[in-house]
């Protein structure tokens, strides 16, 4: 299971919304004419190109298609696209269609349709037993059919994708879908979240065609501007890096490690010492962790005190945020802030934010290093770092 995947439905839970335009990722992302080479893709695109023509629904001979095992899910969910989105008769069709194949009852198919409670939600009854193509195609059907509640449409995409983290088309429907839910919520995680499924994953079945990839990012990339205005990815050379990643850092630390460290004479050291605890009435949420308007993130006071009986060395900590996804703890966030020189027995209170990021209480798992790249040989390394776990 890719990063990607595993991050977005915990990020899915604190953004369900309503996607306003329709101009958006799932409504602007048409691809079915790279497979216009099937013939039954080829007639929707006949009938799409008359203005004047009733919109074609879901016929018998589009549902043996989908249930054929010859054709990858990348052709079955070229053929959706081609049905294009909005409301139609589609979803009820295909409904009925999986209801008889899998003998449901029509509960168990109303509560795969629903907006999941939390990461990892188990798929009600019979549901399990779907291929994944099923789920796949159901998902992508429901999102097209009403794009203003993707969310609706996340249980089964997640599942597929991640149980079958080889499947690219799996994927990239999952990445559409997530795109769609963070529409109105922030754009660079629109580019961001299909940047994932595009570099992210090791595909191996149900590949899109290059043509199909290249059409779905002539959209998606309008996005990736933004993040480089946010702050969350940079452009060099014509390549975007996430800013907020363990591999970003150790080429551009905030403060660079010097060739030459002075050497103490004797009784001189140096003890740099993390402050911050999670005690306190309201713990360490309000207390010195909060929720910054301005950058719709996180803000962070760290305090850092020098216990040394001379003036510390400039360094860097490094904070890095963490989920707790399908009982496995994902590092999210990484990020490096600059320690100041500090005299012996002054302290110094270092602001972090987080833009467009929350640690929502009890949800904050995260550990901080002082000194991170280990600048000062220092009299107690133990008092260096912390680490802060969800409250009970």
């Amino acid at each position: 299971m890719t990063l990607m995947i595993k991050l977005s439905v915990a990020s899915l839970l604190i953004c369900m919304t309503y996607v306003s335009k329709a101009d958006s990722p799932l409504t602007s992302t048409f691809f079915a004419n790279v497979y216009k080479d099937y013939p039954l893709i080829e007639e929707l695109l006949v009938l799409s190109s008359d203005s004047s023509a009733k919109r074609p629904e879901l016929k018998e001979k589009h549902l043996q298609f989908f249930d054929h095992s010859a054709f990858g899910l990348d052709v079955k969910i070229a053929l959706v696209n081609a049905f294009s989105f909005g409301e139609s008769g589609n979803l009820e069709i295909f409904k009925t269609h999986l209801i008889k194949k899998y003998k449901l009852q029509s509960s168990e198919m109303d509560s795969l349709l629903m907006a999941p409670e939390y990461p990892n939600e188990e798929l009600p009854g019979k549901v399990k037993s779907f291929h994944y193509h099923d789920l796949v195609l159901l998902s992508y059907i429901q999102a097209m059919h009403d794009y203003f509640n993707p969310v609706l449409a996340m249980k089964g995409v997640y599942k597929a994708a991640q149980a079958h983290p080889e499947s690219g088309a799996a994927a990239y429907v999952f990445g559409l879908i997530m795109s769609q839910i963070y529409f109105d919520v922030d754009w660079c995680m629109v580019y961001t979240s299909m940047q994932s499924v595009r570099e992210g994953g090791n595909y191996s079945i149900d590949i899109l065609r290059k043509e199909a990839i290249e059409q779905i990012f002539a959209y998606i990339d309008l996005y990736r501007s933004q993040c480089i205005e946010d702050g969350m990815i940079y452009k060099d050379d014509d390549a975007v890096v996430n800013k907020y990643t363990a591999d970003y850092w150790k080429s551009n630390p905030v403060f660079k490690r010097p060739e030459e460290i002075p050497q103490l004479s004797k009784g001189e050291y140096f003890d740099l010492v993390l402050l911050n605890k999670p005690d306190g009435p309201d713990g360490y949420i309000n207390q010195w962790i909060n929720y910054d308007e301005l950058s719709d993130g996180t803000r962070m006071v760290l305090s850092i005190a020098n216990n040394g009986n001379i003036p510390s060395l400039e360094t860097n900590m490094q904070i890095e945020v963490r989920d707790w996804i399908d009982e496995e703890m994902i590092t999210t966030h990484v990020i490096q802030e600059r320690i100041p020189v500090l005299d012996p027995g002054t302290s110094a209170d270092i602001e972090v934010i987080i833009t467009y990021y929350w640690i929502y209480d009890p949800d904050a798992d995260f550990v901080i290093r002082v000194d991170f790249d280990n600048i000062m040989n220092e009299k107690n390394e133990k008092n260096n770092s912390a680490e802060f776990h969800e409250a009970d």
